[in-house]
């Protein structure tokens, strides 16, 4: 069985899940490549330089975060939705006329 890192960013803890509860998880759990380095001057291995108030989670480490996270991982399991805008036609009128 598969399993991969993730970092909870409400928490602070780097744990391991198999990669089939991945869709069970809030967008808070960040998944990563692998561990983050011990020798990180900005986070010691942490992955996180300080905590927000204002959201209630940690800051990642601008440092080492963008070499360990996920980004492919990320991007297939991203649902973004626009609001529609006022002005904007239905789907369905435009394809009928």
């Amino acid at each position: 069985m598969d399993k991969q890192l993730y970092f909870s960013a409400t928490s602070g803890v780097i744990y391991e899940l198999p990669k089939d509860m991945n869709k069970a998880l809030d967008q808070y759990q960040v998944p990563l490549l692998n561990q983050p380095k011990s020798n990180c001057t900005k986070c010691f291995g942490r992955l996180y330089t300080g905590y927000n108030l204002s959201l209630k989670a940690f800051n990642i480490c601008p440092k080492c975060g963008h070499r360990i996270i996920d980004y492919v991982q990320i991007k297939e399991h991203m649902n973004v939705e626009t609001p529609k805008q006022a002005n904007e036609p239905e789907l369905v009128d435009a394809v009928k006329a």
